[in-house]
């Protein structure tokens, strides 16, 4: 495990904290997942493979987190289409 992964770690765990305590919609997950992205395609561009392929793999994670956190607040909200 490399420093940026223990970095991730700490990064991922405050963000979820953040919109758990705040109540902030999924997209802001996405949108740092979008970010992550674009940072390591511009890591590729340079070369540094290695660290722009963790960087594909925790845009993924903050999609994942996204998704879920998504169909948390469904479940929520109850809006599975039962009419009452």
């Amino acid at each position: 495990m490399k420093i940026q992964d223990i970095g991730f770690i700490f990064v991922f765990i405050a963000v979820l904290l953040i919109m758990v305590i705040y109540k902030l919609h999924p997209k802001f997950a996405a949108v740092i997942g979008i970010s992550s992205l674009l940072f390591s395609m511009s890591l590729y561009l340079i070369g540094n493979l290695f660290t722009a392929e963790r960087f594909v793999w925790y845009g993924a994670s903050f999609f994942l987190l996204s998704i879920l956190l998504y169909f948390f607040s469904m479940a929520k909200k109850d809006t599975y289409g039962k009419k009452e």
